[in-house]
């Protein structure tokens, strides 16, 4: 049985794909293989997570703002969230029974590509490792290889997701190494459009128009003797021309961003339809980051979100 305690509560980080580049197809498969320059930031949801006496394994409790997008229903019932999923995987490869009730916060915009809901999940399976697990358990390697496989079976994201920071990511997105430049600080604005993009819709369509995969560019491009070229070297997303033709909000707020006279840099993350900017050097200056600001909000779409926050 789990003991009770008092609620804990963690932070879930919103994630940016500063690059990400198609290379690929998996034979065994189909899903594509990726190469990606992945930071967090400082937008999280906020999880408040207790244990419970309740029969069900895991209640979810949305608070706050509606998310815009995914229905409340579908992040509340277990057999459809992400966290439902993560304590479901951690519960079956542990042996863990028992109970737990997880109040959210949103803070992260739904189907925008910042990974919200793997970020969420990621944050509820370490809580689980720290609080369901003996410390004989934890110092056990075979118990770190089982937790690593299991996160991998809840989605191909949530590697990343458990290690954070400024990472090389590759494979499917399982694959996690640190990145050899330091982004901490570095300020970086969301605008994200009021519309949501379905990941395997962007992943059909760009198959559908039989887009030619990258060249893998890692192995020298991010090797720890090559230098930090500047943010409009680095961003860059396969992604964007469709997501832009077929996503009309989309393309019309990049067209906008990109088309700035201040050397402002700006992309897309992930499959869309969160947008991000960076100044055009990289600079943790607060100065910088105010003057960043003002200019997206002077030329990003007036019906788009604004977010301004900073690489962790």
């Amino acid at each position: 049985m789990l003991l009770s305690h008092s609620p804990d509560t963690v932070l879930a980080h919103a994630k940016v794909n500063l690059m990400l580049r198609i290379v690929g197809r998996r034979p065994e498969d189909g899903y594509h293989l990726l190469e990606m320059i992945n930071v967090d930031v400082s937008l999280a949801d906020e999880l408040t997570i207790r244990f419970s006496d309740s029969s069900v394994p895991i209640a979810i409790k949305v608070i706050g703002d509606s998310p815009k997008g995914t229905p409340v229903s579908t992040i509340e019932n277990p057999a459809t969230s992400s966290l439902g999923r993560a304590f479901s995987a951690f519960g079956g490869a542990f042996s863990v029974k028992g109970a737990i009730a997880v109040t959210i916060k949103k803070r992260i915009p739904v189907g925008a590509g910042l990974g919200g809901g793997t970020s969420d999940a990621a944050a509820l399976l370490r809580w689980c490792w720290n609080n369901l697990l003996s410390d004989t358990q934890r110092a056990d390697r075979r118990s770190l290889e089982l937790f690593n496989q299991t996160a991998i079976t809840v989605g191909a994201d949530v590697p990343y997701s458990l290690r954070g920071g400024c990472a090389i990511v590759t494979g499917i997105g399982e694959e996690v190494a640190p990145l050899p430049w330091k982004l901490s600080g570095v300020p970086i604005v969301l605008v994200v459009p009021p519309t949501v993009v379905p990941t395997p819709a962007v992943f059909a369509a760009f198959r559908e128009e039989q887009s030619p995969f990258s060249e893998q560019i890692f192995n020298r491009f991010c090797s720890e003797s090559s230098p930090l070229p500047p943010p409009g070297e680095v961003v860059r997303n396969d992604l964007e021309s469709v997501v832009s033709s077929r996503w009309p909000a989309v393309g019309e707020a990049l067209t906008a961003l990109k088309s700035n006279r201040e050397g402002l840099v700006a992309g897309m993350t992930g499959s869309g339809s969160a947008l991000f900017c960076l100044a055009p050097e990289w600079t943790t200056n607060p100065v910088a980051a105010q003057k960043l600001e003002l200019l997206v909000k002077n030329i990003a779409p007036h019906d788009a979100k604004i977010i301004p926050c900073y690489i962790r």
